[in-house]
This record gives structure tokens, C-alpha cells and sequence, in this order.
């Protein structure tokens, strides 16, 4: 399959000059050819999502190659090139997995993250690594991630695609590295700092990332990434793994940033790979490190004051008579907290809320929102919910065109000659499902020749 123009006839020069030092000549012939080819694409799997029957589905629709416990080569790259978005397949609708890219998945299983680690991802968005790890956390064993990305639209993109994963032990940072550095003193068990570079991965998807790359942009991104580094290893504890990675191949911004960690006298290598852009991925540097010593004797101590978790007794009133109406079991317990901020109100873990100490983006699971003396809810609570927990709710697997009509946004009207009416729905807020997995919420009206039921997919996510 090969492109009408050539990548590699594109290619900065000086981008060449710098990659002619560190290949032998042979080598430096087939990198280069391999910018002609298509780039590679992979997914992460929630396994909080799918299930075998989906799993299989997918494989053969994507032609997936399993490359470790949650990650997959795509093999079939007319499904993601021509046929359509992955973006649009129901199941990503559905949040059983995440795109992501051969190479850059590498980086995860670095760490050996254990399931009740508390991880930092200082430079997250949009999400890739974020997602993985949380792979590996179980929330009821401590498991914690802390998510942060220094760009408020970055962030939007990172709440995003961690609500479609729909996991509770995730809190979202907005911050500086500097200030996550002087708030999480020798606090996480494992950090991932997945820096900003001059994207040379990034070439044979992106034409802009060639037309953006210059020397002085990897000069600048080399003294930018030991900025970050100098926050990055304050945040871990004593004994503790940081992963450093990035997506380009300078070995200003490589090899020089590991020399300069280990100069530091605080770390010591356990791992370093460099992969080149291939028909196996686009190309990462990872290098790991065990913290051996304390960059600072000052640990972790909670010092930030946090709202009040309090909550108007009309919303918690408004909240309770939705569960009772739509749940079989509460979410609530003595763990899992109600919190209000304006008329939003969230589901959050107490153990994990007792740890934060900054401000935060967000911080648990978006449950709905009072609009007119009503509890209306959301998009987040669809995707968080357990299907067999919920009363009302309504499966389309049999019908994969009408699935597809309610992810474009359109109503969905159902006939009594239809099969899905025999179904037992009753008016309100109805949950759309696909094959066991939800996709949404709708609103049901119902009379004795049809039931119609109003889209509430959000508008943002349609397939247009």
C-alpha cells in the first residue's frame, strides 16, 4: 500500500544530518524507507469493558496481534485508513478500548505497576498512558492515578477520553509540574513522564509535525524536558520507578536527559530501549529508573485545605429518588461519596480524596447535574454504571443499525412490530446497550404502537 507522495522526500534535512551520526549507513536507508509506509496503529482494551465475544469481534474486524496483557497491533490497516475512523466503531463509542499506537505502548509495562500503586502521569494528555496504567490499578486495593496536563484544552481532551475508560480512582490535574512537585514530595510509587518533544515519531502521520521540526525547537524541548525531569523526581518516593519517554529520536532530547537523571546521584538505570519508525510502530525512546535516593529529606505531607464535602439536602433528596427509581443497589456507601460543585454533582472515594493536596480539575466519577428541580444524568454515569445494576434499559444488539442511528444523535423510534418492544421498558431515563455494554442514555416515551426515545449522546461525541 503505498501513498501517492513520498514522506520521505519531506523530511527535514538537518532532521537526516542528525540521524546519519547515530545509524550506519544501511541502517539510515531502510529508517528512511519506512516513512513511504502507512503508519501503524494499536489499541489498549479496557478490562473493566470488554468481554471475549467483543474481544474476538474485534480481532477479526482489526486483524489484531496481541502484544501484551492490554495492548494489540491493529494488522488490518484498510479498516483504519480507508473503511472508516476507529474513532467511530461502537465499541470505542462504548469505551471497551482506546487507539493508541504500537511503539508508545511499550512504555506502561516499564513501570511493573502493582495494583495498589499510587502512579503520577506528569504530562498526560491525551490520555494514552493515563488509560493503560489505570489498566494495572484496582481502586479497592488503593490503586490511584493522578492524571495531569498543563494545558487547560489539553486537559478538556484528557477528562474526556478517562470518562469514556470510566474509572473512579483518577484525579484529574490541571497544574504546572513545578506545583504537582511541591504539593506530592516523595509521594508516588511509580511516575511516568511521557515529555513534550519535536515529534519525529510523529512524521509519517503528520505533515504538520514535519513542517514544525527545527534544531532550535529540540534545543528548546531538550531544556524543557530537564525542567519537567527536575519536578518529576521530587514526586516519587524513595525506591520508587519513573519511566522517561519520548516520541522523537534526537539524542539531545534521548540519551542526554538520561545522562543527565543519572548525574543526578539520585537514580540508577534498570532499562533503556530506542525504537525506530517501522512497519512495527512509529517510534519511542524509554528509559527506566529506581530512585535510590531522596532528592529531598521533606515527604509528603497534607497540607492543602479542601472544600467542605458538603451537599444541599434537596440535590442528595433529588439524587436519592433517581436511584430508587432507576437502581437496583446504591452507589453510595461509606466509601463512595456524594459532593456537589454548583448543581454538578460527583461520585468520589473517600480514600482517595483524603490524598489529594492541590487544586484539581476533577475528581471522580460526573454523575449529573439539577436542571429545573430535577436530577439529570449524565453521559459519565452511563459508562460508570453497571448494566445489571440499572433498571430501564434497552438492548440493540439485534439491531446494530439502530445502535449506530443513536451514536449519530438521531431519536430512535420503536414500533410494536419491532422485536425490541417486547423488551420491558418503562418511561424515563432509559440505558441503550450493545452486546452487554452501554452506550448511553436516552429519554423513553412510550404509547401503545411505538416507543420513542430522545437522544442524550452527547453532541460532541456523534458520528456526524
Amino acid at each position: 500500500m503505498s501513498k501517492i507522495e513520498s514522506i520521505k522526500d519531506k523530511l527535514p534535512k538537518a532532521f537526516i544530518e542528525n540521524i546519519k551520526g547515530v545509524l550506519t549507513d544501511a541502517e539510515l536507508e531502510h529508517f528512511l524507507d519506512n516513512f513511504d509506509d502507512n503508519p501503524t496503529s494499536g489499541i489498549i482494551i479496557n478490562k473493566n469493558k470488554i468481554n471475549n465475544k467483543i474481544l474476538d469481534e474485534l480481532t477479526k474486524l482489526l486483524d489484531l496481534k496481541k502484544l501484551d496483557e492490554y495492548t494489540y497491533k491493529i494488522c488490518n490497516l484498510d479498516y483504519v485508513l480507508k473503511n472508516e475512523k476507529i474513532g467511530k466503531n461502537i465499541y470505542h463509542h462504548a469505551g471497551c478500548f482506546y487507539v493508541s499506537e504500537p511503539s508508545a505502548m511499550k512504555v506502561i509495562p516499564k513501570l511493573d505497576i502493582k495494583k495498589d500503586d499510587k502512579v503520577l502521569d506528569l504530562c498526560s494528555a491525551p490520555g494514552g498512558k493515563s488509560i493503560q496504567a489505570l489498566m494495572y490499578l484496582d481502586e479497592n486495593s488503593g490503586g490511584v492515578l493522578f492524571s495531569n496536563e498543563i494545558i487547560l484544552s489539553r486537559c478538556k481532551i484528557l477528562s474526556s477520553n478517562i470518562e469514556r475508560i470510566s474509572s473512579s480512582n483518577v484525579v484529574l490535574l490541571n497544574l504546572d509540574p513545578k506545583d504537582v512537585a511541591s504539593s506530592y514530595k516523595n509521594f508516588f510509587d511509580k511516575v511516568i513522564v511521557d515529555a513534550p518533544c519535536s515529534g519525529e515519531g510523529m512524521f509519517r502521520k503528520s505533515e504538520v509535525a514535519i513542517a514544525e521540526w527545527s534544531i532550535d525547537n529540540v534545543n528548546y524541548c531538550s531544556i524543557r524536558q530537564k525542567d519537567i525531569i527536575n519536578d518529576a523526581i521530587q514526586c516519587l518516593k524513595l525506591g520508587g520507578i519513573m519511566v522517561y519517554s519520548t516520541c522523537t529520536f534526537e539524542i539531545k532530547e534521548d540519551e542526554e536527559i538520561k545522562e543527565y537523571i543519572l548525574s543526578l546521584g539520585n537514580f540508577e538505570l534498570i532499562n533503556e530501549e530506542k525504537i525506530y519508525t517501522s512497519k512495527d510502530g512509529e517510534g519511542q525512546y524509554i528509559v527506566s529508573f529506581k530512585k535510590i535516593k531522596n532528592t529531598d529529606e521533606q515527604n509528603y505531607i497534607a497540607k492543602f485545605k479542601q472544600e467542605k464535602n458538603s451537599i444541599q439536602a434537596s440535590y442528595k433528596k433529588l439524587y436519592t429518588e433517581f436511584e430508587e427509581e432507576y437502581l437496583y443497589k446504591s452507589l453510595l456507601s461509606d466509601n463512595m461519596l456524594l459532593k456537589s460543585i454548583g448543581e454538578n454533582l460527583y461520585l468520589i472515594n473517600k480514600n482517595i480524596n483524603d490524598l489529594i493536596n492541590s487544586i484539581i480539575y476533577k475528581n471522580g466519577i460526573f454523575l449529573g447535574s439539577i436542571v429545573k428541580k430535577d436530577f439529570v444524568p449524565s453521559h459519565a454515569l452511563s459508562h460508570y454504571i453497571d448494566i445489571d445494576n440499572y433498571k430501564n434499559k434497552l438492548n440493540l444488539s439485534s439491531n446494530k443499525e439502530l445502535a449506530m442511528d443513536y451514536l449519530k444523535g438521531l431519536e430512535i423510534t420503536i414500533k410494536d412490530t419491532d422485536l425490541e418492544f417486547s423488551q420491558n421498558i418503562n418511561k424515563g431515563y432509559i440505558l441503550l446497550c450493545y452486546n452487554n455494554i452501554a452506550l448511553g442514555f436516552g429519554k423513553a416515551i412510550i404509547s401503545d404502537e411505538k416507543i420513542v426515545i430522545k437522544n442524550h449522546y452527547p453532541k460532541g461525541l456523534r458520528n456526524l
